[in-house]
């Protein structure tokens, strides 16, 4: 039974562990994403391209849901408010982020992506206005995250260390 619970503990460090790893791959998609999509509406839109099979489409729903996702793994946790504080400042820049490119897509034919024109370029640049602010903020949380990452270590590690010790303990005294 010690051995089973032994192994159960050591899965779920393991589980937490790699949560915070999943966290710095999917802010690093958002940050790189965050930087470079808006640059590409431009020749896309000049060239008509499908939209598609662009995968744009794709890149912002994931960026979406990968914030989700970071936020709801961070938590309620007092001890991670800033990182909390972090999702937020993301969030409401990536919110009217997102309606700009649904803009840009909506503005096309519906398969492809529109004619470049003034509309079509105010849209564009609008999306300006939030990437850089998506792509640092999301490094900021990045930062936060591997701290996170240290604390969730010291944790395993301490807590791992103290399962060694009752288990020796519960064997030693068999």
């Amino acid at each position: 039974i010690c051995m089973i619970f032994f192994v159960f503990r050591a899965n779920s460090f393991n589980t937490q562990y790699e949560e915070v790893l999943s966290n710095l791959k999917k802010l690093n998609y958002i940050r790189e994403n965050a930087q470079s999509q808006s640059g590409h509406f431009m020749s896309l839109c000049m060239s008509g391209k499908n939209i598609e099979e662009s995968g744009e489409e794709v890149v912002l729903e994931n960026m979406n849901l990968y914030l989700d996702d970071v936020a709801e793994s961070i938590g309620d946790d007092e001890k991670y408010k800033v990182n909390q504080s972090r999702i937020l400042s993301i969030r409401k820049q990536l919110d009217p982020y997102t309606e700009c490119v649904k803009a840009i897509f909506a503005a096309g034919d519906g398969t492809n992506y529109p004619a470049f024109s003034e509309e079509t370029r105010a849209l564009i640049e609008a999306t300006h206005a939030y990437n850089s602010t998506i792509a640092n903020h999301a490094l900021d949380l990045l930062v936060l995250e591997l701290d996170r990452s240290a604390d969730i270590q010291e944790e395993i590690s301490n807590n791992f260390h103290a399962m060694i010790v009752l288990v020796i303990g519960f064997f030693a005294g068999t």
